[in-house]
């Protein structure tokens, strides 16, 4: 049997018992954990669609016999905790994809790693807010993940699927070695102006440096967007078009 407590899960275990009748991403990342060991300590191949059923509750049970676990079929620390260093000593330790997509509403495991990401990405990234990592996809956490994908040229749905995953990933594992990855945020479309707010104000804002981040275009915005035009041989008019905001990127990039 391989010890459990010799490698750290990843995701780190959330604290809620998973059982028949259980659904979400940490169902789902228990699903890809039983198939990927299923050579050597499950059962059988399961469906990886986040509901935990009869299927996935012998598979637990299973695996749980192999290892000499509670066979219980419930996923509680211990099982979690075993069941992620089965599967790291097979396939290579790391956070994997949970097997479906994280979004609003959710909660565990999953939601708290990515939480944790973006919050360590907020420290180089200033248009990032930091938010709770509670584990509770709410709001925050929504426009957090939205702006995140907005930097890395994603599709903004505040959705964590495959390609918002791997993103996340990349750019938390470039900014611990210190070097942050650069951010395409390719210009949305929309002239920015005094008045304007929302996510492409707080990317903005973050560009510029020096002043609040806080989504709102007013009167220090607009100066500082100015000062901006006038150092780099710019149209002097405060407003924010595809020239502007592309100077500003390439700008924010030199300096990461």
């Amino acid at each position: 049997m391989i010890q459990a407590n010799c490698t750290q899960a990843q995701p780190e275990y959330y604290g809620i018992v998973l059982k028949n009748g259980s659904f979400g991403p940490d169902v789902a990342q228990v699903q890809s954990w039983l198939n990927g060991v299923q050579n050597c300590c499950a059962p059988a191949r399961i469906t990886v669609d986040g509901k935990f059923g009869p299927a996935t509750e012998a598979s637990v049970k299973g695996f749980q016999q192999t290892q000499g676990l509670t066979a219980d079929g419930k996923v509680g620390t211990n099982t979690w905790g075993q069941l992620y260093a089965s599967y790291a000593a097979s396939m290579g330790q790391g956070e994997i994809y949970p097997g479906i997509a994280t979004r609003s509403g959710n909660s565990g495991a999953v939601v708290e790693s990515m939480q944790k990401k973006l919050n360590d990405l907020a420290g180089h990234y200033a248009a990032i807010p930091e938010i709770k990592s509670d584990g509770k996809f709410g709001a925050a956490t929504s426009e957090a993940l939205r702006i995140f994908q907005l930097l890395f040229a994603l599709t903004s749905d505040a959705v964590m699927g495959k390609k918002t995953f791997s993103a996340l990933m990349a750019a938390w594992e470039a900014q611990k070695t210190g070097s942050p990855a650069a951010v395409p945020a390719p210009y949305g479309g929309t002239v920015l102006m005094k008045g304007s707010s929302g996510d492409a104000v707080r990317i903005l804002q973050s560009f510029v440096g020096g002043i609040t981040v806080d989504g709102k275009f007013g009167s220090g915005t607009e100066q500082a967007v100015r000062v901006f035009q006038a150092a780099n041989g710019l149209t002097v008019d405060g407003k924010v078009g595809t020239n502007t905001w592309n100077a500003l990127r390439q700008s924010y990039n030199a300096k990461l």
